[in-house]
């Protein structure tokens, strides 16, 4: 069972991992990770607890966590892809 929440812990933490260099990335250089990458971030974090078989009984709330994370991170990849944001956000004006 300890393995098991060590593997929940570190999908969680890879992930936050992740989306805070996306984010530092998008604010150095706009365009630079496109939005989709937080949709498959999102859906990842909601498939990972079956194809990393977790104890679904011993982790229900680290499974329910991770659902909830990876609805809304998806909702937001989304929200971003439609909208056109596709990496860039609002286009940067050239400075006088």
């Amino acid at each position: 069972p300890t393995y098991f929440f060590a593997v929940s812990a570190g999908v969680v933490i890879v992930v936050g991992l992740a989306m805070v260099v996306a984010a530092v990335a998008r604010l150095i250089q706009p365009g630079v990770v496109p939005h989709w990458h937080t949709l498959v971030v999102g859906v990842w974090l909601i498939a990972s607890p079956w194809l990393l078989r977790y104890d679904l009984d011993a982790q229900y709330i680290a499974v329910v966590n991770q659902i909830v994370l990876g609805i809304l991170l998806g909702a937001e990849g989304v929200w971003a892809i439609a909208s056109g944001r596709h990496g860039g956000g609002r286009p940067v004006e050239d400075a006088p």
